[in-house]
């Protein structure tokens, strides 16, 4: 599924991607494998798994702050379906990692989107479906320390079941992002929302239906 592969390009590396997936052929192993592009051609290093155990719904973000640095979101299948972000560092064709830390306790949540902010040092956002609470749509502030991460409280930005989502931040705009997401609770429309961070808590404007249809995947940049 595409919600099981994720691509970003390292904007401190000329020609240098990442490309993170579900590894079908190694146990469904969370797995990133650095590209390189010349012309129009692509090479890989070697894949590096990220987590030994079936990942899914995988989310990435790099730090345009801090050169070589990258955040993986995901959800552990074999850990009650519990959502786990992680650091990646690239160097030259490969890519090292910190330790997986929970993002939040729920059981069976799902579905989490992934950015840093441009605007602040070592903070990235993470949006997900809480299992615990009705699977609404939930977002929480992340803050690194070399490859360690601290999360703070999670704020509700939709009071709803809330399914696939995507964030992004406005590089212009400092503190400001804005979730895209399938409004389960609401005849699975595609709806947005404007965020603001306040140091480390994120507060919402109001919901707008973009699309009063049932929309999948949406996305935002």
């Amino acid at each position: 599924s595409a919600m099981s592969q994720t691509v970003s390009f390292d904007p401190s590396n000329v020609n240098t991607f990442i490309v993170a997936y579900r590894d079908y052929g190694n146990s469904s192993y969370g797995t990133v494998a650095v590209g390189t592009v010349s012309g129009s051609t692509v090479s890989f290093g070697t894949p590096v798994v990220f987590g030994s155990f079936d990942t899914r719904f995988i989310s990435s973000s790099f730090d345009p702050n801090t050169a070589n640095q990258f955040v993986l979101a995901y959800k552990d299948q074999d850990d009650t379906q519990r959502i786990y972000s992680i650091i990646g560092t690239v160097s030259g064709t490969s890519a090292s990692f910190g330790t997986g830390v929970l993002v939040d306790s729920g059981n069976y949540s799902g579905y989490p989107a992934v950015a840093f902010d441009p605007n602040t040092t070592n903070q990235f956002l993470v949006a997900y479906s809480d299992g615990d609470n009705s699977s609404h749509g939930t977002a929480v502030v992340g803050t690194v320390s070399g490859t360690a991460i601290s999360f703070a409280s999670p704020v509700v930005f939709n009071a709803a079941s809330t399914s696939t989502k995507s964030v992004s931040f406005d590089p212009n705009v400092a503190y400001k992002f804005v979730v895209a997401y399938t409004d389960s609770g609401n005849s699975n429309y595609g709806t947005g929302i404007v965020g603001t961070l306040s140091g480390t808590t994120p507060s919402f404007g109001s919901e707008y239906v973009f699309s009063s249809t049932t929309v999948d995947d949406p996305a935002v940049s």
